[in-house]
């Protein structure tokens, strides 16, 4: 049985150095999903939320799901 975790993250339409700054000082984590053969997507996360998902038990031997909210 796979064990998962979901994040909710939101969709960022800008990017860049400043930007991303702006982000950590709200307390969000910009990052970046690739993968699947698909163009890439910006998104933020919630700095406290990520931490609390990656202090769990076996965190990098999850499948990860992650929920986008515009």
């Amino acid at each position: 049985m796979i064990m998962t975790s979901n994040l909710k993250v939101e969709n960022r339409e800008k990017v860049g150095k400043g930007i991303s700054r702006a982000l950590r000082r709200e307390g969000k984590i910009p990052g970046i999903i690739y993968g699947n053969n698909q163009n890439p997507v910006s998104i933020s996360v919630k700095e406290n939320e990520l931490k609390a998902e990656l202090r769990k038990a076996g965190f990098y031997h999850f499948g990860t799901g992650v929920e986008t909210f515009a």
